[in-house]
């Protein structure tokens, strides 16, 4: 009878975590939040959170309950909510000051559906961690700085989301290029409006405040400005 390396690998994986299991839990997440915090010190990454070790998190992100992938970087002040998956074999790329509500799915790798098969045969014989070609296909995914993502959303390999955009709640990003301050919807997404005048849009890119120094973001006088409301 063959078995595949996969399910080899998965019944060895499956040792490991029923070991790992017979200590407390409450132990197990300080020890993973203490690594997260040595690896990340200007940032909250929960002892829950799964992070690849080559993954990098910017100063003053947050991070709860998710898995970060090794290929993902989170700009300065991005927030990642609960159950959330980022990562894929190609860079997954998050600008700054990004709000990820939980349970979000952004993924730079997918299924190749052009092949004879969708079945990934190749991780399945070769014990592979990671799917790659043929099996799979990856594609980078790029996120703009101030942009929020609602809950449920997935972002597709190749997807391009610039600064400034909204992503309705459930709404699916493929690989549609769009403008900046675009509010997004539906499955695929299409632009169903835009956050403000094209006047503001252009100032505020301008401005590019989100490159400012943290001191100059978090000051009074900023977060007065950034919380307003444009007329």
């Amino acid at each position: 009878m063959y078995t595949t390396g996969y399910v080899k690998l998965l019944r060895k994986q499956e040792r490991i975590d029923s070991l790992k299991g017979l200590l407390p839990a409450g132990l197990l997440r300080m020890l993973q939040f203490r690594s997260y915090r040595r690896r990340y010190p200007g940032a909250y990454v929960s002892g829950d959170s799964d992070v690849g070790a080559r993954a990098r998190i910017g100063q003053n992100c947050v991070v709860w309950r998710s898995y970060i992938g090794d290929s993902v970087s989170l700009g300065d002040g991005t927030a990642v909510g609960h159950d959330s998956r980022i990562g894929g074999e190609a860079e997954v790329t998050i600008g700054k000051y990004c709000a990820i509500a939980a349970n979000c799915f952004i993924f730079a790798t997918h299924h190749n559906h052009r092949a004879r098969t969708i079945y990934s045969l190749r991780l399945m014989k070769e014990a592979r961690t990671r799917m790659l070609p043929p099996d799979c296909y990856s594609i980078p995914v790029s996120i703009g700085h101030d942009v929020w993502l609602g809950r449920n959303v997935q972002v597709l390999a190749g997807a391009e989301i610039p600064t400034g955009c909204v992503a309705g709640a459930g709404a699916v990003v493929t690989q549609r290029k769009f403008e900046p301050y675009t509010i997004l919807g539906g499955v695929p997404a299409k632009p169903i409006g835009q956050r403000f005048s094209d006047e503001v849009i252009a100032d505020l890119l301008d401005m590019k405040w989100w490159d400012k120094s943290p001191e100059e973001v978090f000051s009074e006088e900023m977060i007065d400005f950034l919380l307003s409301e444009p007329e």
